[in-house]
């Protein structure tokens, strides 16, 4: 069992089909999170992720799927198994709303979750708005 922990919810200025290439070439997490020092392609979709020393998960493993509106970062090998929703909407020609749902798979105790909430959060929500920040550049794939 999963537990949903957030949403981050933002408004981009760009079409759906570039946050969506950006989001599917996990090349590119390394513009938009500073955390991150490399990534490593495994697999089609899956990826060796290698963040900084002062990250929970110094190392994980992340595959990704994608749906008509959606994409899915599933992260394994880490300290913290987690998921990744990306969901995304067209508002209209230009502009894009994009939610980031965080899941927690099993073994976490809720109050643990709670204490860690507000910072994991707030850094995910960095994260999103470095993503914006990068999708409204218009940075071609």
């Amino acid at each position: 069992m999963e537990n949903k922990i957030f949403t981050n919810i933002i408004s981009i200025n760009s079409d759906e089909e570039a946050i969506k290439s950006l989001l599917k070439n996990v090349q590119y997490i390394l513009k938009w999170d500073k955390e991150i020092v490399d990534v490593v392609e495994i697999d089609t979709n899956e990826f060796m992720i290698l963040r900084n020393q002062q990250a929970f998960n110094h190392q994980e493993t992340i595959k990704v799927s994608s749906s008509n509106d959606k994409i899915v970062y599933v992260s394994t090998e880490g300290r913290i198994q987690y998921r990744i929703v990306w969901e995304i909407e067209q508002i209209n020609e230009n502009r894009t709303k994009l939610s980031q749902n965080l899941y927690l798979e099993n073994g976490f105790y809720e109050e643990v979750i709670e204490i860690i909430k507000p910072v994991v959060k707030n850094a995910f929500a960095e994260n999103l708005y470095n993503l914006k920040k990068l999708c409204e550049m218009g940075v071609s794939i």
